[in-house]
Order: C-alpha cells, then structure tokens, then sequence
C-alpha cells in the first residue's frame, strides 16, 4: 500500500537521509498518520501547489529543504509512539527530559529547514507565486520579519521554531496597541529601535505566559529552567511570571517614553533597557 510519504521519499533510505533516529527496519506504513497530520501543517504555510512544484525537483535545493522539514516534523509527531515501541520491544526506559530533548531537536530542524525554504520561496518571485499565500501576506505584516532581526533585540538564539511561533503573538501586539506607534514615528527614524525594542519585549513577555518550557530557545530557559533534583514547577512559573511582567513593564515605559519624545522634540530621554548589559539582572551571555 502506497503512503503520502513516496511523494518525497522513495525509499526509507531516502527518509533517513532528512531525518535521525528513524529504525530504517520499519515501513513508511507505521509513520503514515503521523505524516498526514505534518504534512496538513506544511501545507496551510505553504500551499499545496507549492509543494506539488518543490516535490517535483525542479529545484534541488528547495526539494532538500522541504523533505528535511517534512521529516523533522513526522518525527516530532510520531516520538511517543517510537517511546513506546522502544519500551516494549527492549524494555529500554527514556527519561522525559530525554523525550523533550528529542522532540525539541526535530522541531528545530523542522522550523530551520521551513525557514531556508521560505527563503527560496520569497526570492523566486515569478516561479512559485509565494506572496499570493496567505502566510506570506501575514509575514509582510510583521515589523520584525526573521528570527536574526528578534535576536538583535532580544537575543533567542536565532531560534526558528521560537519565532515561528512568537509570528500570531507579534501580529495580535501590534493590531491592540504597538502598530500605532509606527505611524506616530514616521519620520522620525531616531525612534524606530526603541520601538521595535518594545514590540519585542512585549512579544517575548506575551510567550511567557503561552509557550511550553521546551519551545524557549536555551538563552531564555536558563533564566527560569531549574534542573536540579529539587526542581519545582511552581518555582518555574513564578520566575516566568516575574520576567514577563518585568518585561511587559519595560516595553510599556518605552513606549511611554516615546510619547513624551514626540510631545517634546527637544527632550533627550533614555527610553529603554539594553538586556545585552551586564549591569541589566537579565543580561544573556550571547
């Protein structure tokens, strides 16, 4: 029986190739629902006659690209049930923190991989028709549109699956409060940072309270990830909480602060906090 998978993948070895961690004893059967409910997701972000097209070769490096996502993303899925195979098969014990490791690196690699195809995407303007997408016309909406440009504000590692994620919490700051400020700016390229600045913060404060711990790059877990035997998870959710109010706090006084800038060209205010300074409680060693 043929499995979505043959489309990209002839052979398990060619899966193999995109992927780690596959048993290349087992079929494509025993992942195919899992690759049904990945390949879904690809296909909203990227549509399906993009994928047909990329699928079709034309393009090697956008081929590699998508089978590496595509991978990625299946074994995401299909992690628990290759725990429990495991479990049963060698009676072999997998920790959970070994299991969110495992499932952190596949969705990276996934993420990585979407990004450097959107990438391909975007600069073929005539062949795959990639701004016509709806999630091409959400990222044309994003003030910060790469992962490398959030990682100038807030560092993240330049980590694609964070930002992937932080795309609805970005579009939702700046339709409720933050896309107004770029209008009251025009003009006035001096304030374009601390603004961008804000929406960051505001961003990363907003994930805080949203994100599973796993789906923070390991800059930010550090802050608040405790992996000592007494390990609390009520302690976690006290110091996520305490930095996003910290940091909502200082991406509304920059706004602020940008108010009484642009009431008053002539007054010289410092209307931000810079995290890569050692003297700031949450300097991140970059």
């Amino acid at each position: 029986m043929s499995t979505i998978l043959e489309q990209l993948f002839p052979t398990v070895a060619d899966f193999m190739d995109s992927t780690s961690g596959f048993d290349g004893s087992k079929t494509f059967q025993s992942i195919n629902s899992s690759a049904i409910s990945a390949r879904k997701i690809i296909l909203d972000i990227i549509t399906k006659p993009i994928w047909d097209k990329v699928a079709s070769g034309a393009d090697p490096e956008a081929l590699m690209y998508l089978r590496v996502a595509f991978a990625n993303l299946i074994m995401h899925k299909d992690g628990i049930f290759h725990i429990i195979d495991e479990r049963k098969s060698t009676a072999t014990t997998i920790y959970k923190y070994e299991y969110e490791q495992m499932k952190r690196q596949y969705i990276d690699n996934h993420y990585n991989a979407l990004d450097s195809l959107i990438g391909i995407l975007e600069a073929d303007t005539t062949e795959y028709n990639w701004a016509d997408t709806h999630y091409a016309k959400l990222r044309s909406e994003l003030k910060i549109s790469t992962a490398m440009e959030f990682n100038i504000y807030y560092p993240i590692d330049t980590s694609f699956l964070y930002f992937f994620r932080t795309i609805p919490l970005q579009l939702q700051i700046l339709n409720e409060s933050v896309a107004d400020y770029y209008d009251k700016i025009a003009g006035r390229p001096d304030l374009l940072n601390k603004v961008n600045s804000a929406l960051v913060y505001l961003t990363v404060a907003s994930s805080l309270t949203k994100f599973d711990i796993i789906e923070f790059p390991p800059t930010m877990r550090s802050l608040f990830d405790d992996n000592t035997a007494n390990r609390s998870g009520k302690d976690e959710q006290t110091a996520i909480g305490k930095i996003a109010d910290d940091l909502t706090a200082k991406g509304n006084d920059i706004l602020n602060n940008v108010d009484m800038v642009l009431a008053d060209p002539a007054t010289n205010i410092d209307t931000g906090t810079n995290f890569n300074e050692e003297s700031n409680p949450y300097y991140l060693m970059m």
